[in-house]
């Protein structure tokens, strides 16, 4: 019995005991496992290891698959294993990474490493191989069911290591230990690699040992087995210190354990079918990981593979229901939330809070009151009861909890107080008259004798409540110093007795004693409208006074009271963050905020923002107005409209880790890119590309990227520009991981990129250079040929232009020329219409004399008449030969000395009787300071006197007035008359003498004052009266004066008279040195009182020579006019045969019928002029030989052009001299003799040889006669129809024509065409005489010798001997 009792209390003990172990060693887990698996996981067999490569990817394989995860997405890379035909079949074992930075993967089918150039496993070894392990010294073990050995990477040869009695089999995992290398088997072996031997040494065995996994720490194994537990071995002396079994719960080993790990913190984790188990091994606490359903942070599955690290410090493992999941060691579960939907919380939208010793009061707009256990967890609500004593309304806006008295705001339910201890509520309502209305959105405690009230209608008022007294008072802000538009948007209790008031545009104060309000005044501020922040609430830190402020499109705000400063602290627009809705304050002084996208925290020393979101644990996306509050304990919590989240920021850590940017894919019109494939830019994988070099058809490319932070990536931000495309950086989220360019000009470019972790930390700079090479086109060889091109191009376009531009001047010059011509030829007219009028009044008084002279009336005034108007004829004669002489520049000064004041008075005196005639007071008056003998040309001046004179005399009325004076300097003359016309030679009229005549004549209006030095210039007046000027001869003064370097203006007025004054330079040096005494090389002016003697034109009659058949020669002579052509005709007929028609159609109908040897015609006929007539005979093959002699009286130039266009060979002027005709015939006749002559001595000539005259059309009869006879000549006889038919012409015609061209007969031309034929085969070819007959169409010899001798004077045998010549 004592025994049994004994018994029972042991018993009691050891359960005591270990019921004391399991709750002192078991502790709970905070750290936060993530899941990045796609839904439904990888693969339903399970992860069975993963790898971090150097590039930064996660590489994963499941029993069948191996995928590559970039963060974002996994890329199956199954199907991408070379070497092998069973890829379906492939069993995947285990990953490896060697020091290089190689991928291994062990299969069923053999070892494969990946290779980036190909983007694709290379089969290195075939056969099953199970496990691979690097070792220490960079060499890598590898086994497959019956052995374990090194695998050499060069060779690729697997050489098997044995123990010391045969080979290992079974081996389950490989563990270096320092320089060692320990083995372990399924079968319960562990044996120590030996370097020496080169072989394996058992060094432990149990049986009940199914060894799965030994790592290290130190001088101790960590062997675990797959139901025995875990087993800790001294390396010293190789035998067990502990055995750990907690993880086989009620000692259950049916579920097994699989692999070890040891992290940072040498906590051992054992993974199994029971999930994660992490042992303190300092300690033996373990924390226990297990799938939970609710916890968005736990394990998707219970069965866990393989664990790895990253570089980050994650640790990687994948589950056997496909979720792949990793843990950052250094982040907690920080943040929990709270929701209404899976929660027990009554509504998802939170919009307040409040907090007493025991309880956190919860408002939801909708749910009512929530009333939350810290102790218990559990929830209780207060929700509005109809009838009873209870809320008043759902929808609450904000809480106050004040010795036990829990204030609740509602949204049209005006204001409740809650007895915490009773639950009794009192409300206060717009029906009781305490409020302004029902909606109360913000209430503010005022220590312990009230609240303030805001109200979210009529959002200009506030109202304080007197909890002592129960009374109301209400404030109006309509007014200034707010803002218009500045409805109150926040208040909070500052200071002492300050209020702090928040409108949409500005921060006021408020005293709560004075109840004074003062505007913040900003003395400092780098707001750039500070009448537009748009305030949405504040958050008063009294201990720093500072104010924080959320606006709405200008992120977060600080206002330093002390300072007056507002500054822009964050600018959240980055994180498409447009409004701040709550602000609060940690212990650590760190700013919280809830925001439009998410939970922000941020450091205000360094500014540095952290962001919250689901991933994180936080409720949603949007939080609440106003809907934060800070604990007791220092926890904060914040509302939104997916729940609300408790955040303990003793738990929140910063990712410091600097993460790497990975492009992960490059496309070429959004098609991506295998390595080394036909026409591939890639020459390896783009991650590992530096450089890339794309052709010009391949500038429409993008970028895929993702990041090595592979710790919440969805808050991964990226930046990237392409240099020199566009220099700009973008910033872009997590969400928008490429970018394309499209047609990208050639040239070399630079992909810049960089990305950021989670926390905002920026990683190094990824930069990739670009090359895209220009088209084939536009290569710089191709450029230089465009260059030299578009030179050619410009050169030709500039001589082109260049050339236009002096054919328009050309055409233009043509043109003015033109016009010159016919304002010239107008000028003839009028100047002959007007020479013929002054001609025809004195010819007609000596007609009209000669009349009674003829009938013997010899009285003397009719001598005295013939006498006067002969003189007058004369000095017009003259008058228009001095002004030709003038114009041909053929009047040379002859400057000599002289006294200007005698000359002057001596050469007026001459008119004075003139004047005495017409009773005109006619003076002369010199200028007496002129002393000096001035040089002058007294022939040129006496002319200018006398035609100024004349023109005086001439249109000065009887009893008119004439003046002349003589001037030292024309200056000092002043004209009253205002029409005037000045013409100066030389550019100085300050040394000028000369002399003034002036009239009381018709003088000249303004309209005609500018005419007058035109010649015969006339303008038709009211009064019928001419102007003066209006013959020659002051056209005839003013050259003179030009001549003379000189100066002439005419002052005058119609009716009162002019003034002509004229002078001249005083300066010798104005002349020429040959316009000095050069009387000799001078042409005298002609006298105007004198007639010049001229020589007449003599002709020399030159009168052709006859030729000897010159009356067989046949003219044809077409003139319509009668007279002309009979005289003519008569002229011809003495030494030709002519014949007479009146027209061009008759012409050539008299060109048909008789043989014609030449045509005389004139242009202007009816029907048919000659111009068409000659056309017609020279573009008729009959008739293109017959000469054609065109007479007309239109003797402009383009007329003899146009009669030399038409094929005419002589253009004669009417009214044309007889010799001049005869000698043109003569000289035609003669030129038809002499082609004849040649013809008949040149047979082979070129038809345009320069001895010959023939024109075009009668050189191509001929050339095309010769062809035809050269084709038959062999032929002995030759049919002149046939001949006539090739030439397409009648036998006549062509008798004729050959007649006309070569004076011979067809017969007698083709016989010696055929005798030069054969002389000149004789004489350069070695060929016999009968072969020559028979190619020039000779068949008789004795014919052949005898006319062969007659031409050439000489057998053909002598004439081969003496003009023969060998071939060189």
């Amino acid at each position: 019995m004592p025994k049994k009792i004994l018994f029972s209390l042991l018993f009691i003990i050891i359960a005591f005991t270990n019921l004391y172990a399991d709750s002192r060693f078991s502790v709970e887990s905070n750290y936060k496992i993530r899941r990045v698996s796609p839904e439904g996981g990888l693969s339903t067999n399970g992860q069975r290891d993963v790898r971090q490569d150097k590039w930064g990817f996660i590489w994963v394989i499941t029993v069948n698959n191996l995928y590559r995860f970039d963060g974002y997405t996994f890329k199956l890379y199954t199907y991408k294993l070379n070497n092998t035909t069973t890829p379906i079949s492939c069993v995947f074992e285990r990953l490896e990474i060697d020091k290089t930075g190689d991928l291994y993967v062990t299969s069923n089918v053999g070892l494969f490493r990946y290779n980036s150039l190909t983007d694709n496993f290379d089969c290195l070894l075939e056969g099953r191989c199970s496990f691979i392990k690097e070792d220490s010294k960079e060499r890598l073990w590898l086994s497959n069911p019956s052995s374990i050995g090194l695998f050499d990477q060069d060779s690729l040869l697997f050489t098997p290591i044995k123990s010391e009695e045969s080979d290992i089999p079974n081996v389950s995992s490989v563990c270096t230990q320092g320089g060692n290398i320990y083995i372990g088997t399924a079968t319960g072996k562990i044996y120590l690699y030996d370097e020496n031997k080169n072989t394996f040494r058992q060094v432990l065995y149990n049986p009940e040992y199914n060894i799965v996994d030994i790592t290290s720490e130190g001088s101790l194994l960590y062997v675990l087995t797959e139901s025995k537990g875990l087993i800790v071995i001294s390396t010293e002396n190789h035998q067990k210190i502990k055995q750990y079994d907690f993880f086989y719960p009620q000692g259950d080993t049916r579920v097994s354990a699989r692999a070890l790990f040891i992290d940072k913190f040498n906590h051992i984790w054992i993974t199994g079918q029971r999930g994660i188990y992490i042992l303190n091994p300092e300690t033996d606490e373990f924390i226990h990981h297990s799938y939970e359903k609710t916890d968005p942070y736990g394990l998707p599955s219970n069965s866990i593979w393989k664990i790895a690290e990253d570089v980050q410090g994650c640790l990687w493992f994948g589950t056997y229901s496909g979720g792949l999941c990793f843990i950052n060691l250094d982040e907690q579960k920080s943040l929990k939330s709270f929701n209404g939907r899976t929660d027990e919380l009554s509504y998802s939208v939170v919009s307040s809070f409040a907090e007493d010793d025991k309880y956190l009061w919860i408002g939801t707009e909708g749910g009512g009151l929530n009333r939350y256990d810290k102790q218990t967890n559990k929830f209780s609500y207060f929700k509005y009861r109809p009838n009873q004593n209870s809320l008043s309304y759902d929808n609450i806006q904000c809480l106050l909890y004040s010795n036990n008295m829990l204030w609740i705001g509602m949204s049209r339910g005006g204001l409740d107080c809650l007895n915490t201890k009773t639950e009794h509520f009192t409300h206060y309502t717009i029906n009781n008259n305490m409020l302004i209305n029902d909606h109360v959105e913000r209430i503010v405690a005022e220590a312990d004798s009230g609240i303030w009230i805001k109200y979210l209608m009529n959002r200009n008022y506030l109202t304080y409540l007197s909890i002592k007294e129960n009374t109301t008072k209400h404030f109006n802000f309509q007014s200034l110093p707010i803002q218009p538009n500045g409805d109150i948007s926040d208040i909070k209790r500052g200071n002492g007795d300050t209020l702090w008031i928040a409108s949409s545009q500005q921060l006021l104060t408020m005293n709560v004693r004075t109840h004074d309000v003062q505007v913040a005044g900003y003395k400092h501020s780098d707001i750039k409208d500070l009448h537009n922040i748009n305030i949405q609430t504040i958050h008063v830190d009294n201990k720093q006074q500072l104010i924080w402020i959320g606006t709405q499109g200008n992120g977060l705000l600080v206002y330093d009271i002390s300072k007056q400063s507002l500054l822009q602290k964050a600018d959240l627009s980055k994180y498409k963050v447009h409004s701040i809705y709550s602000i609060n304050k940690d212990s650590k002084d760190n700013i919280w905020m809830g925001t439009d996208n998410s939970l922000f925290r941020m450091n205000i020393e360094t500014g540095r923002l952290q962001q919250f979101n689901k991933a994180d644990g936080a409720q949603g996306q949007t939080y609440y107005p106003f809907s934060t509050f800070k604990s007791s304990n220092g926890e904060l919590y914040f509302g939104g409209n997916e729940g609300f989240t408790i955040i303990d920021p003793a738990k929140i850590s910063y990712n410091d880790f600097k993460p790497k940017v990975i492009i992960s894919d490059f496309l070429l019109d959004n098609t991506s890119v295998i390595p080394n494939n036909k026409y591939s830019p890639l020459k390896s994988s783009i991650f590992q590309t530096k450089e890339l070099t794309l052709n010009h058809n391949q500038n429409n490319f993008s970028f895929e990227f993702t990041s090595t932070n592979y710790l919440n990536s969805d808050k991964n931000r990226f930046r990237y520009r392409l240099k020199r495309y566009d220099d700009r950086w973008i910033e872009t989220d997590a969400s928008h991981r490429s970018v394309s360019y499209s047609k990208v000009p050639k040239g070399i470019y630079y992909f810049e990129i960089m990305t950021a972790n989670n926390d905002g930390i920026w990683g190094e700079l990824t930069s990739l250079k670009i090359t895209v090479k220009p088209a084939p086109w536009l290569t710089n060889w191709a450029i230089t040929g465009y260059i030299i091109l578009f030179s050619i191009i410009l050169y030709t376009c500039i001589r082109y232009y260049n050339y236009q531009r002096k054919l328009k001047m050309r055409y233009y010059l043509e043109e003015r020329e033109q016009e010159q011509k016919e304002e010239y030829h107008q000028a003839q007219l009028i100047f002959f219409t007007n020479v013929s009028h002054d001609f025809r009044t004195p010819l007609s008084l000596i007609l009209a004399a000669l009349e009674p002279i003829k009938s013997g009336n010899l009285a003397e005034k009719y001598i005295f008449i013939l006498e006067n108007n002969a003189k007058r004829l004369i000095a017009l004669v003259n008058e228009v030969m001095d002004f030709r002489s003038l114009q041909n520049n053929k009047i040379r000064l002859n400057l000599q000395t002289g006294n200007w004041n005698q000359f002057v008075s001596e050469n007026c005196s001459d008119f004075s009787e003139a004047a005495e005639q017409k009773e005109i007071s006619y003076t002369t008056e010199l200028d007496l300071s002129i002393t000096t003998e001035l040089y002058f040309d007294k022939k040129v001046m006496e002319k200018i006197l006398l035609n100024l004179l004349n023109n005086a005399l001439k249109y000065t009325p009887n009893g008119g007035k004439i003046k002349i004076s003589t001037l030292s300097n024309i200056n000092n003359f002043k004209s009253s008359y205002t029409n005037k016309i000045i013409i100066r030679t030389g550019d100085n009229t300050q040394n000028l003498y000369g002399l003034v005549i002036s009239d009381s004549g018709v003088g000249i209006s303004e309209a005609s004052i500018g005419h007058i030095f035109e010649r015969y210039y006339r303008v038709s007046e009211s009064s019928g009266t001419q102007h003066l000027g209006s013959g020659i001869g002051l056209a005839l003064v003013k050259s003179l004066v030009e001549l003379h370097k000189g100066y002439i203006a005419v002052y005058s007025e119609r009716d009162k008279g002019s003034d002509i004054v004229i002078g001249f330079p005083i300066d010798i040096s104005a002349y020429e040195k040959d316009n000095f005494n050069n009387e000799i090389a001078s042409q005298p002016l002609l006298s105007g009182n004198k007639l010049t003697s001229h020589s007449a034109l003599t002709s020399q009659y030159i009168t052709p020579a006859p030729l000897p058949d010159l009356k067989a020669k046949n003219i044809l002579f077409v003139e319509d006019n009668d007279d002309l052509r009979e005289l003519l005709a008569e002229m011809l007929r003495e030494y030709y045969n002519v014949k007479e028609v009146t027209n061009g159609q008759d012409a050539l109908k008299q060109i048909e019928d008789d043989n014609i040897d030449l045509v005389l015609t004139d242009i202007m006929m009816p029907g048919m002029n000659g111009i068409e007539l000659s056309k017609h005979i020279k573009e008729n093959i009959d008739s293109s030989h017959i000469p054609v002699v065109i007479l007309t009286a239109k003797t402009g130039d383009e007329n003899q052009i146009e009669g030399l266009y038409s094929g005419a060979d002589i253009y004669l002027k009417k009214p044309v001299n007889k010799d001049i005709l005869l000698l043109s015939i003569s000289n035609l006749f003669k030129q038809q003799a002499r082609i004849k002559e040649y013809y008949a001595k040149h047979y082979f000539a070129q038809t345009d040889n320069n001895e010959t005259s023939i024109n075009k059309r009668d050189a191509e009869f001929m050339k095309q006669f010769t062809e035809v006879i050269e084709r038959n000549l062999s032929n002995t006889e030759i049919d002149v129809l046939q001949i006539a038919s090739n030439l397409v012409m009648s036998r006549r015609t062509l008798y004729g024509k050959v007649k006309a061209l070569t004076g011979q007969s067809i017969v007698e031309f083709i016989r010696n065409y055929r005798l030069r034929k054969a002389a000149q085969i004789l004489a350069q070819e070695n060929i016999s005489i009968s072969a020559v007959m028979e190619r020039v169409g000779i068949d008789n010899a004795s014919y052949f010798s005898r006319i062969f001798k007659t031409e050439f004077g000489e057998s053909p045998s002598d004439f081969v001997s003496r003009h023969h010549k060998e071939p060189k």
